[in-house]
């Protein structure tokens, strides 16, 4: 108690220097204008006119959300609002930030102009749930039972956690912090604004394609909890799918978790074909010759300074000794995409992963891989590189992967891979090398991955690792895993023909984006939209992927 209240006046007095701050200045959205912008919004706006622009009372209406900021996001996810407004004549309704001007404009190229504003919570609001965060707060045990808070069946304490790690680039906590106060107070006044939209709007669905953190997550489970389907893009920048959530049961869903009744349809219907199929798909991954699905992961084999050469001679290893790869994650990121976890967070998986590999005597070879995204984020104090220096140091059975080695090299060594929830854990079993997961994923329980259920599972099957290696993955295993890798890299997407693949960064050149863009509205053909055609299709089956 006495603890709570200690942070509780460590995050006003943080509240006060914030809205101090917010107070004196402008905030306003990054604007930008150019020749190529307003021709867009010429071209657009015309290609889109229609007699939807006024809002119709007995219609049911569509929100597009607009947090994300970038031009791309919005651009594709307001194509699917329109697409859903030209299948069943809604209303769509934009939610835009306070001085999101930019945004407004964009979307109000496509002939829409009704709009409700995200407010920014206020320094009286902020102390009123400050002090709804210190009841929760002091009645909460410890870290872990602050991440499981769920409240009216919203996950708050995973929301907050997520988002605090994001903001702070602390990433991993072993204690409550005064910001967990702070960011709680955001997410109890988005809480409380998400109630009040769903109850007053008739919304039949909700387009949101970024919900982890705040304040779309908890908007996002509103939207789920009040029986509003979301809406959210499955790949891109081109080649593009779409995720139908029905149920506030599916708030953990990655938009890549496609149904067993799917999964059973190909496997069944023609197993050996969809299994070659798969096979091709992910080899043309690994020899570079696609672009990785996974959007911030797409250079993972195309560094041009990565060179096939004899893996083994570098780690100076002896090839006689069978070697399990562990493959790291983005630290800030995607730490309860998938809901539930052995680990508390992606740092405290690996760290106690390699503690307890260190300490492991057997003849086993191990080499650690960062995730692609980890060179990019200077601002933590920590990546995989440092937990490996702090906790490794030099292990002769035990490397760190050279970054002048091409990534695909791995598949041709490993015996077995350890992931907590990343896509090399679908990738790798397409070659017959078993993964062991720390959590849900989107191919768990698809019959290819070993999965404890606890810790104590988990390091029992690192105990048994050359049982695990001994053993490998069945025909059955490795067909499963080849036709979940085609379904989801391949079967569920489409080449689009109003989008092209833009940079996905915030560097992205919107001088060529609009360019490219009203190119694109002047090529395109209807009768060629098969995007559009199998988007029908899939919202009349209530499916949960886009269908043929």
């Amino acid at each position: 108690m006495v603890k709570a209240l200690f942070l509780f006046i460590a995050a006003v007095l943080h509240s006060i220097i914030y809205h101090l701050k917010q107070f004196f200045s402008i905030n306003l959205i990054e604007e930008y204008n150019s020749k190529n912008f307003e021709k867009f919004i010429n071209v657009n706006n015309d290609f889109w006119k229609n007699n939807y622009t006024n809002l119709d009372k007995e219609k049911r209406n569509i929100l597009v959300t607009n947090f994300v900021h970038h031009a791309g996001y919005t651009k594709a996810e307001v194509i699917f609002a329109k697409n859903i407004q030209n299948f069943y004549n809604f209303n769509i309704i934009g939610l835009i930030d306070v001085n999101d001007n930019f945004g407004k404009k964009l979307i109000k190229s496509f002939n829409i102009n009704n709009f409700i504003v995200y407010p920014k919570i206020n320094f009286y609001q902020r102390v009123k749930f400050l002090f709804q965060s210190f009841k929760i707060i002091k009645n909460i045990k410890n870290i872990d039972d602050f991440i499981n808070f769920e409240l009216d069946n919203i996950s708050f304490g995973r929301a907050v956690y997520d988002h605090t790690i994001r903001n702070t680039a602390i990433c991993s906590f072993n204690q409550i912090s005064y910001k967990f106060f702070f960011f709680l107070s955001d997410a109890l006044f988005c809480d409380s604004y998400s109630k009040k939209l769903f109850e007053n709007n008739n919304f039949e669905y909700m387009i949101m394609s970024e919900n982890q953190f705040l304040p779309s997550n908890i908007i996002f489970q509103n939207a789920l909890k009040s029986n509003v389907k979301v809406i959210s893009r499955v790949g891109g920048p081109k080649k593009i799918g779409v995720m139908l959530y029905k149920s506030i049961d599916e708030k953990y869903y990655s938009t890549y978790k496609i149904s067993k009744n799917l999964f059973n349809k190909i496997f069944n219907t023609n197993r050996e074909l969809y299994s070659k199929k798969g096979f091709e798909a992910i080899s043309d991954l690994f020899s570079g010759k696609t672009i990785h699905y996974d959007q911030h992961s797409k250079d993972i084999f195309l560094e041009s300074k990565k060179q096939s050469r004899n893996i083994y001679n570098v780690l100076n290893w002896d090839k006689s000794k069978k070697i399990c790869a562990v493959f790291s994650h983005n630290l800030l990121d995607g730490n309860y995409t998938n809901g539930n976890r052995l680990f508390r967070d992606n740092l405290t998986w690996l760290r106690e992963t390699l503690k307890f590999i260190k300490n492991l005597d057997l003849d086993i070879n191990w080499v650690i891989k960062n995730h692609p995204s980890d060179y990019g984020f200077n601002r933590i104090n920590t990546n995989t590189f440092k937990e490996f220096q702090n906790i490794i140091g030099e292990q002769d059975n035990i490397r760190f992967f050279p970054k002048e080695i091409n990534t695909s090299l791995i598949k041709d060594i490993a015996d077995c891979l350890l992931t907590s929830q990343g896509s090399a854990g679908l990738e790798y079993p397409c070659f017959g090398i078993p993964s062991i997961i720390a959590g849900n994923s989107f191919y768990k329980s698809f019959g290819f991955t070993l999965e404890p259920n606890s810790k104590t599972e988990y390091f029992e099957m690192l105990k048994n690792m050359h049982k695990i290696m001994d053993n490998g993955l069945s025909r059955q295993q490795i067909d499963a895993a080849r036709i979940n890798y085609y379904i989801v890299s391949e079967l569920i997407k489409v080449d689009h023909s109003l989008l092209f693949n833009y940079d996905i960064k915030r560097s992205i050149d919107l001088d060529d984006f609009f360019d490219q863009s009203t190119d694109l509205i002047s090529k395109y053909k209807k009768e060629n939209d098969i995007f559009k055609k199998r988007f029908k299709k899939q919202l009349d089956a209530k499916e949960r992927h886009l269908i043929t």
